[in-house]
């Protein structure tokens, strides 16, 4: 895109440059993308791209009337074809003025700009930055997203201030932010390096350092003296240990940070300008440790995580990278068995990567003082030369075993020259799927049972098929989701870069869309290219037969081993190709057989039980049984929450991603999460409710529904329906703000003193009445009109008082002075309010009286006990699962064990209905069903089914049929053989019907 964005850029109008706006929509991407783009290959804004040409068009015009106005000269240049206005020219004051006085071109500070120039599309993409850096693409990609940031904002960069405990890698960030900065620039640039810590306590010692001194300034100044600013001119000034600055010193930097300015010491005169970016670390807090009035000079701030905070593939590849410069150093192979790799992954490393680094020198240190008297090239680490800090670790702490295995934290052995972070254990760590000692193994069964070679050759020819089919569920199955970060500690970095050139050849040559075959491809050419490496054949007796039945494949195999030759620089067989094509055909096969077309998964997370009861109702109301629940308990750490979210993505993922409906907090951060832990695509809707699931349901599960069409018509969905309750302009007016309008000629008289006693009034009646003001005169209409619109914007008039009397049908009428008198104004006011309260107890009323029998029961209210559970445990999960439901309050529960006391609920035949006889924590009425497999002990009696009921007095006859129900049908013991909850009550509501209690 940076060469499109340069042909445009080529071709543009240099009098009227492209606007990244412009080029935006020309490119068809956004703003922020062209302005990203721009800023990497290091081209200028359309303002310093017309600049030139603009200066130049000045300078004649002004050459030849050194007397034209602002006015004249933006007319002019408007002539010339400049679209340029009086404000737009204004930039250019000191330029002009410079003109008029005989320069020729624009003023030069005391250190000039370094040149700049546009790099090319190569010189742009050689040479990633930060690559070296552990977890630059894992868990350190937001910090890296900030250090370009902030080295790419032009035109030296944005101050920056990173912060880190000890030993997390503060300093070795700023050494790649320099290198990026070099790289974009496309020149050397300077990175001086000051510990603040040093010259601290002395503030004068500081500004000489920092600003250098003019000869003479102090006793013992000989010579003039360049201070560390000038050195960092065009560059970088990094200040280590910034919190050790003193306030004093934080005030110095002031003027250099505001304005580029500054004077060395002795020097009261001359003002020197420099171009530089300052970078501050600290270890201590930013806010205790620095004055706000420096802090609000520093744009950018960074927060390196600590080594316990980042995932323990990255642990893995820095102890990786560490024991192999252990191992160049002393030049022996250095073997570290698998226990102490997990102890190297678990042990709490306080300082960090930089203690890693020191602990792993202890180790080896004591292993090559072991190995002295040996004489052996290989050194093995055992556990004596842990440190106790080290091996007194739990082993059970942070990671389980099957991360450890799926990292590759099994044995490791790694050599002098071997590549940091890639390493020859794919033989070792996963050899149920290199399918080349599956085929030796398989060999060697059939020699031993006699047969001969070309027997046991035709034997595997037929099988191999087979193999690779059964190799590729295998590795589909365990490897679903893997991250590309777990994926590259596996098969080393290498590979992994082959891959996206292989996925380039699979898309455009077979249209691949799931990338799942990637994962499986990876791991076979990991085991076939150290194969290779080790001079070991590759041998595949169905090559030929694979070549002539799969000639497309073959053909796209071959192109893979010529790519795999040119980026590893070995020659890949082409029994290797028949092994690829054979890989390619199986997904081929279940592409053409529509076994890609999973669903999009879905996970509805939230806090209380409230995801159990969504999923349910929209199952239900759906049809559709999709989608999971995970409730988030009041005291549960949002961790653990996180985990289960984690192990249910792995579960739903079907290879189109996975969508999240939660409902509020820490929840929405869960998707980024997941996508960079297990490379799970992910999107995250919040405040969940039942509509959203009902279509996210649905929409999940169409055969052409992606995770992003499911994402963006839920999106649609939201700015359709919002959640947000907008005021009725009809219905009853219960809901319409009660107003009072005061009435006089002009508006502002008498109807304003009026407005102010009854407001006076309304204050001590605590009522939330309004008063507005009307006139004759600031009426375009009749009063009577006025009153009529404030009634279209839903406000009920309970009341006009004042001079004029609109004569208003139904609303009352009260003469000033009787508002005055106080009596009757407070008498009509009460009134009101206990007119709104009785309408407004009836109608909750209304509302808690359903239409019917069926009413009561909904699915969300269900629940199905599998295990042994007590009565104490149905009551309190039943009772939540209402209140989530927003059925009841939460002191429901304690209303019904409080009825409990007074005497059981169990009314036989294995059935209990709890109640309670207080109604204040029952919101609407329903019916909660506990379907219990395994009888429960309910006081002297065992139940197997419980209904709760959410009941007041006024629904006594539907508690009567539903009693009958229970007492007259054989609806419970057929209750009792189901276990889907949306069955349960499609069955409750079959016996509903038939008794015609509906």
């Amino acid at each position: 895109m940076i060469k499109q964005l340069r042909s445009l850029i080529e071709g543009e109008d240099k009098k009227n440059p492209l606007t990244d706006e412009e080029l935006a929509q020309r490119l068809g991407v956004g703003r922020e993308k062209i302005n990203e783009l721009r800023q990497a290959a290091d081209i200028p804004n359309y303002l310093s791209r017309r600049e030139d040409v603009l200066l130049k068009a000045i300078a004649q015009l002004l050459r030849e009337n050194r007397d034209l106005s602002y006015r004249k000269l933006v007319i002019a240049l408007n002539k010339q074809g400049f679209q340029i206005s009086s404000f737009g020219l204004t930039k250019y004051r000191k330029d002009m003025e410079a003109i008029r006085a005989g320069n020729t071109g624009k003023a030069t500070p005391d250190i000039a700009k370094p040149p700049q120039r546009i790099l090319s599309n190569a010189e742009v993409e050689k040479n990633e930055a930060f690559s070296s850096v552990v977890g630059y693409n894992g868990s350190l990609a937001p910090v890296i997203k900030l250090a370009k940031a902030a080295i790419l904002y032009p035109q030296y960069g944005l101050h920056t201030m990173i912060s880190g405990s000890t030993g997390v890698g503060k300093s070795q960030l700023v050494e790649e932010m320099h290198r990026f900065a070099q790289q974009v620039r496309s020149r050397k640039i300077p990175l001086v390096v000051f510990n603040c810590a040093d010259y601290g306590d002395n503030p004068q010692l500081l500004v000489a350092q920092l600003f250098g001194y003019g000869k003479g300034s102090f006793t013992g100044a000989e010579a003039d003296k360049a201070g560390l600013v000038e050195k960092a001119n065009g560059g970088i000034l990094f200040l280590d240990e910034i919190h050790r600055l003193p306030p004093k010193g934080q005030e110095i930097l002031f003027r250099i940070m505001d304005k580029g300015e500054f004077s060395r010491l002795g020097e009261t005169e001359r003002v020197r300008k420099v171009n530089l970016m300052i970078i501050g670390a600290t270890t201590e807090g930013i806010e205790s440790s620095l004055l706000n009035t420096f802090r609000r000079r520093i744009p950018v701030t960074i927060q390196i995580p600590p080594l316990e905070g980042r995932p323990n593939s990255e642990r893995l590849q820095l102890i990786r990278i560490f024991l192999g410069r252990e191992a160049a150093r002393i030049n022996k192979v250095i073997q570290v068995p698998k226990e102490i790799m997990k102890l190297l992954l678990l042990y709490q490393c306080s300082g960090n990567i930089g203690q890693l680094k020191s602990d792993i020198q202890v180790i080896c240190a004591k292993a090559f003082l072991n190995s002295l008297s040996g004489g052996s090239e290989i050194m093995k680490i055992s556990l004596t030369d842990l440190p106790l800090h080290v091996k007194n670790q739990p082993a059970n702490l942070v990671l389980q075993k099957t991360e450890l295995d799926l990292i590759g934290a099994g044995e490791l052995e790694i050599a002098p020259n071997s590549k940091p972070g890639i390493t020859a254990m794919v033989s070792k760590d996963i050899p149920e799927y290199n399918i080349y000692q599956l085929m030796e193994k398989r060999m060697d069964e059939l020699l031993r049972d006699h047969k001969s070679a070309a027997e046991a050759k035709q034997i595997l020819d037929n099988e191999l098929e087979d193999k690779i089919r059964v190799t590729t569920l295998s590795i589909e199955n365990k490897y679903a989701g893997i991250s590309t970060t777990l994926l590259q500690d596996i098969v080393g970095e290498e590979l992994i870069r082959v891959m996206d050139d292989i996925k380039r050849i699979l898309v455009s040559e077979m249209g691949v869309r799931d990338f799942g075959i990637i994962n499986v491809l990876c791991l076979h050419l990991s085991a076939a290219w150290e194969r290779l490496r080790t001079g070991k054949p590759i041998v595949n007796p169905h090559w030929e037969s694979v070549r002539n039945h799969y000639k497309r494949e073959f053909k796209i195999a071959l192109k893979i081993t010529r790519m795999l030759k040119l980026k590893l620089g070995l020659e890949f067989p082409e029994e290797e190709a028949g092994f690829i094509a054979l890989y390619l055909n199986h997904f081929s096969a279940k592409e053409r057989a529509g076994n890609f077309a999973g669903n999009v998964g879905l996970i509805v997370v939230t806090h209380g039980e409230v995801a159990k009861a969504l999923i349910d109702i929209a199952q239900a109301i759906v049809g559709i049984q999709h989608g999971v629940a995970i409730t988030m308990g009041m005291d549960e750490k949002v961790e653990a929450v996180l985990e289960r979210v984690r192990a249910a993505a792995k579960a739903v993922n079907q290879g189109r991603g996975v969508l999240l409906l939660v409902d509020m907090g820490s929840l929405i951060t869960f998707g980024e999460l997941i996508t960079e832990e297990l490379g799970i695509p992910t999107r995250v809707i919040a405040r969940v409710d039942t509509l959203l699931v009902m279509e996210a349901i649905r929409k999940s599960v169409l055969p052409s529904a992606t995770l992003y069409t499911v994402y963006d018509s839920l999106v649609e969905l939201g700015e359709l329906f919002p959640r947000l309750i907008a005021k009725p302009r009809t219905g009853p007016k219960t809901d319409w703000q009660k107003t009072i309008v005061t009435t006089c000629f002009t508006g502002k008289g008498t109807a304003l003193k009026i407005k102010y006693i009854i407001e006076e009034k309304l204050r001590q009646l605590k009522s939330d009445m309004e008063v507005i003001p009307l006139g004759l005169m600031g009426s375009q209409s009749d009063i009577a009109a006025e009153i009529a619109c404030l009634q279209q914007a839903s406000r009920e008039i309970v009341l006009i008082t004042g001079m004029i009397n609109p004569h208003y049908q139904e609303i009352p009428f009260l003469p000033m002075e009787e508002v005055l008198n106080g009596e009757k104004l407070e008498t009509l006011i009460a009134n009101i309010k206990l007119r709104d309260e009785l309408v407004e107890k009836n109608a909750l009323q209304e509302e808690c009286i359903p239409a019917g029998l069926k009413d009561l029961f909904h699915a969300g209210l269900v629940r199905v006990f599998h295990s042994l559970a007590s009565k104490e445990e149905i009551l309190n999960i039943m009772a939540g699962v209402m209140c989530a439901a927003g059925y009841v309050g939460e002191n429901f529960y304690n209303d019904v064990m409080e009825r409990e006391s007074w005497g059981s609920s169990y009314i036989g035949n294995g059935v209990a209905i709890p109640h309670t006889g207080k109604t204040a924590n029952i919101y609407k009425p329903g019916i909660g069903i506990a379907v219990i497999k395994n009888p429960a002990a309910w006081d002297e009696d065992e139940v197997s089914m419980v209904f709760m009921l959410a009941l007041k007095a006024e629904h006594k006859d539907l508690f009567l049929s539903f009693y009958s129900l229970l007492k007259e049908t054989d609806m419970v013991e057929q209750l009792g053989n189901l276990s889907d909850a949306g069955l349960i009550v499609t069955e409750v509501l079959n016996y509903v019907g038939k008794t015609g209690c509906v």
